[in-house]
C-alpha cells in the first residue's frame, strides 16, 4: 500500500511541477502562487516521508500488544495524510493555473477525507 501511495504523490508532484513548467511559458498566468505551492508539495512530501519511514518518532501515547503491527499502521496512515496533502496542493495549483473556482470544495473534500482516514486508522490501532 505504502509504495502504491508513493508513486501517486510522486505523480502529483510531476504534474504539479509540469503544470509550473507551462505556466512560466504563459503571460497572463502569475507563476509565484505556483511555485510557492509547489516548494510547499515538495517540503511537505519530503518532511512526511521522513515521518513515514521512522514510526519511532511519533508521539502516540499508547503502548501496543504488538509494536510491529501498530508501526505499520502508522507508516500507512501517514503515506495517505501524504498523498491527501500532495493532492490537494497539486488541485490548488491547477486552481491558480486554470483560474477556477475549486479551492473551498476541494478543501472540504479533504479536510473530509483527512479526518476518515485519520478515524479508520485510529480505530485499527485501538485493536493493536
Amino acid at each position: 500500500m505504502n509504495k502504491i501511495t508513493n508513486i501517486a504523490s510522486l505523480l502529483m508532484l510531476t504534474v504539479q511541477a509540469a503544470m509550473c513548467l507551462v505556466a512560466c511559458g504563459h503571460a497572463g498566468v502569475y507563476v509565484g502562487d505556483m511555485s510557492w505551492l509547489f516548494a510547499v508539495s515538495v517540503s511537505a512530501h519530503a518532511a512526511i516521508s521522513f515521518l513515514e519511514k521512522r514510526p519511532q518518532y511519533y508521539n502516540y501515547p499508547r503502548n501496543f500488544r504488538n509494536p510491529t503491527k501498530a508501526g505499520q499502521l502508522l507508516g500507512r496512515l501517514i503515506g495517505i495524510l501524504k498523498l491527501i496533502t500532495v493532492t490537494t496542493l497539486t488541485l490548488f495549483s491547477l486552481d491558480s493555473y486554470a483560474g477556477t473556482r475549486l479551492c473551498l470544495p476541494v478543501a472540504v473534500l479533504s479536510l473530509l477525507a483527512l479526518a476518515a482516514a485519520t478515524f479508520v486508522f485510529v480505530r485499527k490501532l485501538n485493536k493493536t
